[in-house]
């Protein structure tokens, strides 16, 4: 099996100068093959951010030619976020309130020709993109999550869109800043995340359903009802009155997991709102 050769300073200085081409053909071609480079893994990823290869892909993204080098350019923006070790978030920070526009799609002003599944793979690929810088440190988040609007705009996603390619990262990227710090997981409760709920706990995929954002963040785990309504917590008490977790949903056994939760990492959440129940066999 062939093993992806190592692109050189001088291969990576000519793409980043492909980016800025005169022929809009030619940028999406390279922008492509950024793309593909990049998701060979992180060591590739990190030659290409270190040659500023990531500026000339975010100029194509910010000013689109047509809607070809827009969805091809997020995808690969995308990628350069992506992977572990994370990516050093300094260098790719400039392109957060960039990303965000482009899950407001703010791009259907100013992209002709733009259709519904177009829009559908900008947002996919900039949630993805958003949901790997808001995985680890609060820094991280707070890349993110300081970006005015961001989660408002995040949570919202959650509660009206019906796509799950979209739900997924966004529940991931959603997920990760919960687990952040207090101020995080208070930023996203205050902006009514808690009215997704009930739509992800009966979505018919079952990674949704779990509502498992990055294997930590906000955990919901349905078992019996009982358990919630005897539960001490004003905050189980106050869902359940409120009808924001029916019983239809709380009935829902997810047997891989033992008893019910909402926890983060740590903060309020992981205080106050973790909950207990039998597990159904």
């Amino acid at each position: 099996m062939a093993h992806p050769v190592s692109p050189s300073s001088a291969v990576i200085g000519h793409l980043s100068s492909l980016l800025d081409h005169t022929n809009p053909d030619i940028r999406e071609q390279a922008g492509w093959c950024v793309g593909n480079i990049a998701g060979e893994g992180v060591q590739y990823r990190d030659l290409l951010l270190a040659g500023n290869v990531h500026l000339g892909v975010l100029k194509n993204i910010q000013f689109p030619a047509n809607v070809g080098i827009l969805k091809n350019l997020t995808w690969t923006f995308s990628n350069l976020c992506r992977g572990k070790p994370h990516v050093d978030i300094d260098l790719v920070k400039a392109g957060i309130p960039t990303l965000v526009s482009l899950v407001k799609q703010e791009f259907k002003s100013v992209v002709e020709d733009t259709t519904e599944e177009d829009c559908k793979d900008v947002v996919v690929d900039a949630s993805w993109a958003l949901s790997y810088l808001t995985d680890g440190s609060d820094e991280r988040i707070k890349c993110v999550a300081g970006i005015p609007g961001a989660v408002q705009l995040l949570v919202d996603v959650l509660t009206t869109c019906e796509s799950f390619q979209v739900i997924t990262p966004v529940l991931r990227a959603v997920g990760n800043i919960v687990s952040g710090n207090e101020e995080h997981t208070q930023m996203v409760l205050d902006c009514g995340v808690m009215r997704a709920v009930p739509k992800l706990l009966v979505n018919a995929k079952k990674s949704v359903r779990k509502v498992r954002a990055a294997s930590r963040a906000v955990q919901f785990r349905a078992v019996r009802f009982e358990p919630l309504v005897r539960s001490q917590s004003s905050f189980a008490s106050r869902l359940v009155r409120s009808a924001l977790l029916p019983a239809r949903c709380l009935t829902l056994a997810f047997r891989s997991v033992p008893g019910w939760s909402v926890t983060s990492r740590r903060g309020r959440l992981g205080r106050f709102m973790s909950f207990s129940g039998t597990r159904r066999r």
